[in-house]
């Protein structure tokens, strides 16, 4: 069985994903953590501009 990962990147404020291997709904609360902290940290840049 291969293992599962999720590897991300962000260029220019643009997120990327790539999905490598077995990657199983167990991976899914922490892909739901990573797009809420998005969701944050959109909400708090456009305070800011």
């Amino acid at each position: 069985m291969n293992k599962g990962r999720i590897l991300v990147a962000d260029v220019d404020n643009v997120p990327i994903l790539k999905f490598v291997g077995d990657v199983r709904v167990l991976m899914g609360a922490a892909l739901d953590a990573y797009f809420s902290s998005l969701y944050i940290k959109t909400y708090t840049r456009k305070d800011d501009c």
